[in-house]
């Protein structure tokens, strides 16, 4: 994995993942408070 390992050494991928991680976490955050306040008003 040549790819990864000089995608490592510049560090700015793992800026772009971090990005991507983040953005996940804030759809499946907004995704259960979604999932609690429907359950909730039913």
């Amino acid at each position: 994995m040549p790819k990864m390992q000089r995608a490592l050494r510049t560090g700015e991928p793992m800026r772009y993942s971090a990005a991507r991680l983040i953005g996940r976490a804030k759809v499946a955050v907004a995704l259960l408070i979604f999932c609690i306040l429907k359950s909730a008003t039913i």
